[in-house]
């Protein structure tokens, strides 16, 4: 989701890579739930955390498969030049006398690097959908874009017993504008 924001007002002002260590840990959680509130009406969830959500259910607790948005937090993503660096958001947790730990193991996420490829590659995607969309000449395929979205990503499940980002990869490739529309 792309916001317009200063990052000196919601952040350290620093830039983070996997290997940076970052104050995100708040020395075992008391689940004071500060950071799954306010967070507005919405929760913006990608393909990984729907497959994560569909795999995990059952289960009595969310947080090993939490989607990738809580699994971050207190970090956001702050994309350029088609990549993207974490930044701490340091108004966003109260817990006091927060330890550094490594950005790696704070994202708690298996292959990191394939899923760092995978974030980079899905936002990028979306973007250049929603630029082509914004094209006030296209506004016909906006509904298609949509809906290709939806049922390419989100509706048609992935198979639990294939590799995600394979499969994945295969449906991003046949979902170029030309496919689409």
């Amino acid at each position: 989701m792309l916001r317009d924001i200063d990052l000196n007002k919601i952040s350290d002002g620093k830039l983070y890579g996997l290997n940076d260590m970052a104050r995100t840990d708040c020395n075992g959680c008391k689940g004071c739930s500060s950071c799954c509130q306010n967070m507005g009406s919405s929760i913006i969830l990608d393909p990984l955390d729907v497959h994560r959500l569909t795999c995990g259910l059952g289960r009595c607790s969310i947080h090993a498969i939490r989607p990738g948005f809580c699994r971050i937090f207190p970090l956001g993503r702050f994309y350029e030049n088609r990549s993207f660096r974490y930044f701490l958001q340091i108004h966003e947790c109260p817990a006091p006398g927060k330890s550094k730990v490594k950005i790696r193991k704070w994202i708690d996420t298996p292959d990191v690097r394939r899923y760092e490829q995978y974030i980079t590659d899905w936002h990028y995607y979306l973007k250049d959908l929603q630029e082509y969309a914004m094209d006030f000449s296209h506004g016909d395929n906006i509904h298609k874009l949509n809906m290709y979205v939806l049922q390419q990503f989100y509706l048609r499940p992935f198979d639990e017993s294939k590799d995600f980002y394979q499969e994945f990869y295969e449906r991003l490739a046949v979902g170029n504008l030309q496919a689409i529309l």
